[in-house]
């Protein structure tokens, strides 16, 4: 990604600030390492740092600045170029860039503008004459935006970083929003920080001299309904939308890289990209896979599936090996912005990045999201409770005869989990059953709050839906919440970027029926039969794929000094803030250390939060606190 800033000052003559943004702009030289511009007009200055991905980004310099007033910077990809030059009746110009038909488009439809950019981006648009700007970002978090709004000023930029650089943040943490974080339910529209605000995914910020508010111009349609005659049909629609996400993701200059797991997402990302690039239909002209595989933890090795994709593509392969970088080792010394999942790969993390550097490649294509778009992780068929809610008592009790015949669930739970819970979740809302977590050991505080977190983190704005439908808008929201504070990529000099979370695919996916994706004995079965022939046959028919679950079990183990001396200690800030209780929370240590599996993932959070709090209270940190000027926040209305 690129990285972007600016600042709006209010007031009739409104000052300029150029220290603040010279420090955002510094801060924010990992982002964009290859050019920097500034422009400034009336009360607006922003700052562009450019990282070259294609052949239209050398092309064109930002801050885009416009004869009637018009200021803009634009970190992104716009994927649905040519539909908009058609509504624009813009000639039809693949050559065109997007912020001239992103301005075009705001100047025909206003602030609905936002709503029509199909891709990854973040923006700031400021319309001198309606003194009106615009922070907005895309609907699945493919590109951070955060903001600081105050009385006299409101600055953003693409990283928290660049804010703390301005010397007039205070980084002050968010209780509710680490609690949030450890129980896997982080909000998309706040930061982990009281003073730095988030521009929410599918959202935009709107100013002007009268009015702050936030719009959310995108929200999943939880009534549109794709009905076909055919499966034949659902696999052509879903076919030729997977590969145009695909092809939308390759634009890109050069070597591209394409995490490989063995699993069937990867696995068709991977496949598709091969012959997408061999054909010449894109501009990336070289693929590589990049794969994680493993010697002593076994069963999270996944090279036989791995192999097959390398071997049907011919792709340049690279293999990290966790023996050589394992799991936690040197995360208690790192400094995260945020707590985030690479902290329990430090060193993997580090080569994984070594390797698109080496390869001159700046972008990553990941399966990331294809799981719980493709409803993976199936209880029971929870389309059984649709039929409830559209009156089909008939088909209701075909289709259970058909589950307890063919994949031999038995009745009660074919009742219990695949139409009454469904039933009760849809009508009663996110939080009404929590969030599965009854850990002892989190404190009873954190404990009464989960349900609230969960209920505010995935709150989309969608009322009531047909409940298979809710589950999985409510699995979207989750990963695409998670999956924002990822705080050290945009430094890297690198873009990832994730097909499954392409807007038309997750559109025509809420859309089509739930049966489509769950047959008897057949999880994913419209992904696996649209991809016949494109995929090799073992990966299309594979069932379930191996986790990295037992390499973390080893982790723990081999880090557990550092894990005892950090948790041992009564001070531990953990336990300080009131997240966790410590002799609960010792005994579960001791647990994961004898080989006893409990739940990783929040077992690790706790961990990533230890660390970082520790790392606030450098004295680094210390100092630029010291140095910091105090300022009272200005707070915006929600309409």
């Amino acid at each position: 990604m690129s990285g972007i800033a600016g600042v709006l000052t209010f007031g009739p003559k409104a000052p300029e600030e150029p220290g603040l943004l010279a420090a955002m702009s510094e801060a924010l030289a990992g982002c964009g390492p290859d050019e920097v511009h500034q422009a400034h007009c009336r009360g607006v200055a922003m700052v562009y740092r450019a990282l070259h991905v294609s052949a239209e980004s050398r092309r064109l310099r930002q801050p885009l600045l416009t004869r009637d007033g018009v200021l803009m910077t634009w970190d992104g990809r716009l994927d649905n170029h040519a539909d908009l030059q058609r509504r624009l009746e813009l000639d039809a110009d693949p050559g065109q860039p997007d912020v001239e038909i992103i301005i075009q488009a705001y100047r025909r439809w206003g602030e609905d503008f936002v709503s029509l950019l199909i891709g990854d981006f973040a923006l700031a648009l400021w319309d001198s004459k309606a003194r009106r700007l615009c922070l907005a970002r895309d609907s699945f978090a493919g590109r951070p935006l955060f903001f600081v709004a105050r009385r006299d000023k409101i600055f953003w930029a693409s990283t928290m970083r660049a804010l703390f650089a301005t010397g007039e943040v205070m980084p002050e943490v968010d209780d509710a929003w680490v609690g949030a974080f450890i129980v896997s339910a982080e909000p998309a529209d706040r930061s982990p920080f009281t003073s730095i605000e988030v521009v929410a995914p599918g959202e935009a910020f709107i100013v002007t001299p009268w009015s702050r508010r936030r719009r959310q111009f995108w929200t999943p349609d939880g009534d549109r309904s794709i009905r076909y005659k055919r499966d034949e049909d659902y696999e052509d629609a879903f076919r030729e939308l997977f590969i145009d996400a695909v092809r939308c993701r390759l634009r890109a200059s050069g070597t591209v890289f394409a995490e490989l797991s063995g699993g069937l997402d990867s696995s068709s990302i991977v496949c598709v990209a091969d012959r997408l690039i061999k054909e010449g239909e894109v501009e990336a002209t070289a693929l590589c896979t990049q794969s994680w595989v493993y010697d002593r933890a076994a069963d999270s090795d996944e090279r036989e599936f791995i192999n097959l994709v390398e071997a049907h593509t011919g792709c340049r392969a690279f293999h990290i090996l966790e023996d050589e970088y394992p799991a936690l080792t040197g995360f208690e010394q790192l400094r995260p912005q945020v707590p985030n999942g690479y902290q329990i790969w430090p060193t993997g993390r580090r080569r994984a990045i070594e390797l698109l550097h080496e390869n001159q490649a700046r972008v990553l294509l990941s399966g990331f999201a294809g799981d719980h778009l493709m409803w993976s992780q199936m209880e029971a068929p929870s389309h059984l409770a649709d039929y409830v809610v559209q009156l089909k008592l008939g088909q209701l009790l075909r289709e259970l005869g058909r589950w307890h015949r063919e994949a031999a669930h038995p009745y009660p739970s074919l009742w219990w989990d695949g139409v009454l819970k469904p039933l009760w979740r849809t009508i009663r809302g996110n939080g009404s059953e929590g969030l599965k977590f009854s850990f002892a050991w989190l404190s009873e505080e954190l404990r009464l709050r989960m349900a609230d977190y969960a209920a505010r983190s995935l709150d989309w704005g969608v009322g009531f839906v047909l409940p298979s439908r809710r589950m999985r808008l409510d699995a979207i929201r989750w990963v695409v919440n998670g999956q924002g504070w990822l705080d050290d990529e945009p430094e890297q000099g690198i873009q990832t970027r994730y097909p499954f979370l392409d807007r038309r695919l997750v559109e025509f996916c809420f859309a089509i029926p739930f049966e489509q994706f769950a047959r008897p004995n057949e999880m994913r079965s419209l992904h696996r039969r649209a991809l016949r022939g494109i995929l090799p046959e073992q990966i299309r028919r594979r069932g379930c794929k191996r986790g990295p679950n037992e390499a973390i079990m080893r982790g723990f183990r081999r880090e557990w000094p550092v894990i005892e001396t950090l948790f041992a200690d009564p001070e531990a800030r953990v336990y300080q803030r009131g997240y966790v209780r410590r002799d609960r929370f010792l005994e579960e240590l001791q647990k994961i250390r004898h080989g006893l599996y409990g739940d990783l993932a929040i077992l690790t959070r706790v961990l990533q939060v230890e660390v970082w709090l520790r790392a606030m209270e450098s004295p680094a940190a210390q100092d630029a606190r010291r140095k910091i000027r105090c300022y009272s926040s200005y707070r915006y209305s929600t309409p």
